[in-house]
């Protein structure tokens, strides 16, 4: 979708130029009258009809339906809707599609965002076409690309920075939100949860609208939720980044098979808010926020420690509720061709309401105590570490309280650089936090 001349067929024929060896592509051109489009985008080879709307300005899932149908998709692998040229009608009628994209070009300005709201709202893709002619117009990048900027400077943990387009807390989040995801996380507060209620009446949007939104988000892993309050009502959290969301963009998988990009955005998130300040921290943490102690089951019984510093405190807490997904850095690892990521395996665990979230937004699966047991004594047998993360705290008002991940990363220690497996570990020295258990990380020394 675009407005008249903004370059939408061009842009399919070079679309489908990079495409055509990799799919069968079939595009239906919309237009009031004529067959201009239709003529140039059978130049390309691709299979094509045209649709003529008889003066209305926009197509709706009927007519969408009826073209269809005239294409034969039976040797299609991807169809492409080309919308009459429009800003306004087009984005009020559901076409079916499974995805929109909009064309903006530069000489119409960069208010057309301010101008036209609802149409840059239902689109996933906003390509900005004609930057050759930058130069000559007034026309801020910037200014298009305001809400994400926002968000990423709203989340970040790094002090002093000012975000900017070349910054991953801005590509980064671009890559899988929309600019009305982000208008809807703007109107929440970082790790502070919300109902469904008070975001719909913060960003003044219909409550309907809003949950699609956080069902969305919750999935590709910007958002959070639980149910840690007395009434047991779902609420969302925004999180930060590490230990956060850019973790749980990387635990599902079909996205970082589609989006690449969020392995180097992960790896930069955990890095760049504390490199220059850990490698200051000494081993063991000197107990600034982290502690390590040996690993549980080699600990005497005469022993007695607090029973946060034990695994197993937390699995007896939330029994019956255990989830396990993907280890998001050996992913990224892997992704990026580096560190260790040769070892797959499912090894991040969560209990209580972030099990029920892993499940539930396709990054993890239900497991037994068995089984999680199972998983802490073949990391411990192959010289991993255990970490809990649990940023929020060692005791909830709720019986419901979540451990964000129990042995969220189980890391090789000696036989490769932690660091270079496990991108999140170097940020652990740093969580303060009053009441909090931070880390703890339990080391097995490796000969």
């Amino acid at each position: 979708m675009s407005s008249p001349g903004a370059g939408k067929t061009t842009t399919l024929t070079k679309t489908i130029a990079a495409m055509k060896h990799d799919f069968r592509i079939g595009v239906m051109e919309a237009d009031i009258d004529s067959a201009v489009d239709a003529d140039t985008i059978s130049e390309t080879g691709a299979k094509v009809i045209q649709l003529h709307t008889g003066g209305m300005c926009h197509l709706d899932a009927d007519m969408t339906r009826q073209g269809l149908l005239e294409l034969d998709t039976s040797d299609v692998d991807l169809a492409i809707l080309e919308n009459v040229g429009n800003l306004v009608c087009p984005a009020e009628f559901d076409t079916g599609a499974v995805k929109n994209a909009m064309i903006l070009s530069v000489p119409e300005g960069d208010d057309k965002p301010l101008k036209y709201p609802l149409m840059f709202q239902v689109c996933q893709c906003l390509l900005i076409n004609k930057i050759d002619v930058l130069p000559y117009f007034d026309f801020d990048l910037e200014e298009c690309k305001k809400r994400v900027l926002k968000l990423g400077q709203m989340i970040t943990d790094r002090v002093g920075v000012k975000v900017t387009v070349e910054d991953p807390e801005y590509w980064g989040l671009a890559e899988v939100l929309t600019d009305e995801m982000a208008e809807v996380c703007l109107s929440m507060k970082v790790r502070k949860p919300m109902t469904l209620e008070q975001i719909a009446r913060k960003s003044g949007k219909d409550p309907e609208r809003v949950q699609k939104l956080l069902d969305e988000m919750s999935v590709i892993g910007m958002i959070e939720y639980n149910w840690e309050n007395a009434d047991h009502h779902k609420q969302y959290v925004l999180p930060m980044f590490v230990p956060g969301c850019a973790e749980f963009m990387m635990m599902n998988d079909k996205q970082v098979e589609e989006h690449p990009i969020l392995a180097d955005f992960f790896e930069n998130m955990s890095r760049l808010p504390l490199e220059k300040v850990t490698p200051m921290v000494p081993p063991g943490g000197s107990g600034i926020g982290m502690h390590v102690i040996p690993v549980e089951k080699a600990i005497p019984a005469k022993q007695e420690y607090a029973s946060v510093e034990h695994i197993s405190h937390w699995l007896k807490k939330y029994q019956d509720k255990y989830a396990v997904g993907a280890c998001s850095c050996r992913r990224q690892q892997r992704v990026r061709g580096e560190g260790c990521g040769e070892i797959k395996g499912d090894l991040c665990i969560g209990v209580g309401d972030m099990a029920d979230y892993l499940v539930e937004t396709g990054k993890g699966h239900y497991i037994t105590q068995e089984e999680v047991l199972e998983i802490l004594e073949r990391a411990e047998r192959n010289g991993f570490v255990h970490q809990i993360t649990n940023i929020d705290g060692k005791i909830r008002s709720s019986p419901s309280a979540t451990v964000h991940l129990v042995s969220a990363m189980h890391c090789v220690h000696l036989s490769c650089s932690t660091h270079r497996i496990c991108p999140a570990l170097p940020t652990v020295p740093m969580w303060k936090q009053a009441n909090a258990l931070p880390v703890v990380s339990v080391w097995r020394s490796v000969q």
